[in-house]
């Protein structure tokens, strides 16, 4: 099956729309949806859209300095009349198997407003980097020449000629400033659900990300946001979510393989020795690793990536996890709700089930305090007796794997005042080997409606490597064991350090477990014979360097 996919030609901006073939998938042409506006004439100044790779790891993935990461299939226009094929997140690295279509940042507040007759009211604003189906992008950086992406490296080679190692955190730091105050209509597309103008929140957002070669951080890169309100007005029941369209495939079926994709959230490993751990992390993944003949290949997506939250600016947020499917047609556009929510909001804007179109939509999916269950798990009757809505006359196909994409969020923040800032650090995550036998998906989806056999092939899935790199993306922004204020420092003057959560034989039976019995798959030990497995909540942004160079002595002889 094949798709369409809005490819972004920044040179004229967000009006040049792939289309293949296959009616129950494709998206439509402007001229085909009423909700869609024509497009734009070009303004006179464009912002000044980069696109950088971080690719000093085993995950290459591309950023940009709009609110968006990943590359749409590969081609960016640097407003300079080519393209640049550029990975959306490559895994590992020079395999050309693609894991991210397009990542994207929202923003949704409620603000204070007047309506019609004068009269103080709160209005629902939602900023995104990307909307994910009508090609709505309301984050910019300022236009030329300001507004570049900024690069720093703790590698003299790999900031020359670009930036420099000051201040440098990873080996391949990205600085990147944006905003949501851009409201030309000729840069940014009216949402035709809301039948208005982008409507900006005020928000300016830096984003700095990190990259390393070393082992042991080379399947992650992490983001670091300031979002600050920089607008006259408060800012009520703030949400921040993280928006993932990942179509894992290798490049040479790029578009095929967004047909096929599973997502799910996966917020404790169990090992096969009995050990738990918690990740927290949501992913897409491919539904059978694409065998080919009746085995993997070298173009098979036999791993997954994924989103985990190491840093919020409150430890007292709720957070969401929904996932659905866009389409074209409404019997596909679609996605898990609760009964309560659904009798509250209806069929969203825009005809379907599973995509929120407007602001009101996005924000009501940001809210919601809803954890969808897995999507292989969709097409089972028990959802209704559950409190959630019938799965979809489709659940059958949808449970096998289709265009799906998620959205992971928190919040509230019950009031951003002007000036006031929020940190945000969020880890873009990828495993291997997920999917280790070949017959696994033939044998056991063949009825996704029967639990027990959905059951087995989810039990055939490995996420330990997955599960191993998510926890180290947490170790490497708040080391365990490490006091940061004042290393090793026994600040409460209890005897201990106060460096994080250890393990300890807290029940005197020998084993060594966290506080919560959690008895961790992962320890490191950077002090004594303490095993810490939860720093001390300041950020580190570092792990264990790799060792110096020798020292080398020459000597030289005849011959």
């Amino acid at each position: 099956m094949k798709k369409c996919r809005a490819v972004i030609l920044f040179a004229v901006w967000l009006v040049f729309i792939v289309i293949l073939s296959q009616p129950a998938a494709a998206k439509l042409r402007s001229s085909e949806d009423p909700g869609r506006p024509s497009p734009p004439a070009k303004p006179a100044a464009l912002p000044n859209v980069q696109l950088r790779v971080h690719d000093v790891g085993k995950l290459w993935l591309s950023i940009t300095n709009f609110g968006f990461f990943g590359s749409q299939d590969g081609e960016f226009d640097d407003s300079g009349g080519y393209y640049l094929i550029a990975p959306g997140c490559e895994f590992p690295g020079g395999s050309n198997i693609q894991y991210l279509f397009q990542g994207a940042l929202w923003i949704g507040a409620e603000v204070d407003t007047v309506d019609n007759f004068g009269n103080p009211t709160l209005d629902t604003l939602v900023s995104v980097g990307h909307d994910g189906w009508w090609d709505i992008a309301e984050l910019y950086p300022v236009v030329p020449p300001e507004g570049a992406i900024g690069v720093r490296s703790l590698r003299p080679s790999d900031a020359y000629p670009y930036g420099d190692t000051a201040d440098a955190i990873s080996e391949q730091d990205y600085i990147a400033v944006y905003t949501d105050t851009v409201t030309n209509p000729s840069v940014v597309n009216p949402d035709g659900n809301d039948q208005r103008a982008h409507l900006p929140l005020g928000i300016e957002i830096t984003q700095k990300s990190y990259s390393w070669s070393y082992e042991y951080a080379e399947d992650f890169v992490l983001f670091d946001y300031d979002i600050t309100n920089i607008g006259e007005r408060n800012l009520s029941n703030l949400w921040i979510g993280l928006y993932i369209d990942a179509d894992v495939a290798h490049s040479s079926i790029s578009f095929q393989g967004a047909q096929d994709d599973i997502s799910g959230f996966d917020s404790v490993y169990t090992s096969p020795e009995g050990n738990r751990t918690y990740i927290n992390t949501a992913y897409i993944a491919d539904n059978d690793g694409d065998v080919y003949e009746g085995a993997f290949d070298y173009a098979s997506p036999r791993g997954l990536s994924g989103v985990r939250v190491v840093r919020t600016p409150s430890d007292s947020l709720e957070y969401g996890f929904n996932w659905w499917i866009s389409n074209s047609s409404s019997n596909y556009d679609w996605g898990p709700q609760t009964q309560e929510n659904f009798n509250k909001w209806g069929i969203f804007p825009g005809g379907g089930m599973g995509t929120p179109g407007g602001d009101k939509a996005k924000y009501q999916v940001m809210s919601n305090n809803e954890f969808d269950y897995d999507q292989i798990w969709c097409a089972l009757s028990r959802w209704t007796q559950e409190g959630w809505i019938s799965p979809s006359s489709q659940a059958n196909d949808l449970a096998n794997g289709y265009d799906t994409r998620y959205l992971f969020s928190f919040g509230p923040f019950e009031q951003i005042n002007p000036n006031e800032s929020l940190k945000l650090t969020a880890a873009y995550v990828c495993g291997e080997e997920l999917h280790v036998n070949p017959s696994n998906f033939i044998n056991n989806m063949g009825q996704p409606n029967d639990e027990g056999q959905v059951g087995q092939f989810y039990n055939n899935l490995d996420f330990t490597d997955f599960a191993t790199n998510s926890q180290w993306a947490d170790w490497v922004y708040d080391n365990p064991g490490v006091d940061s204020e004042e290393p090793y420092a026994d600040l409460n003057d209890d005897g201990e350090y106060n460096a994080g959560e250890p393990f300890r034989d807290y029940d005197g039976d020998g084993a060594w477990t966290g506080p919560d019995g959690n008895r961790g798959e992962f320890s490191i030990t950077p002090a004594g014979d303490t095993f810490w497995f939860k720093g001390d909540g300041v950020p580190d942004f570092k792990g264990p360097p790799p060792p110096p160079s020798p020292i080398l002595d020459v000597e030289t002889a005849p011959g």
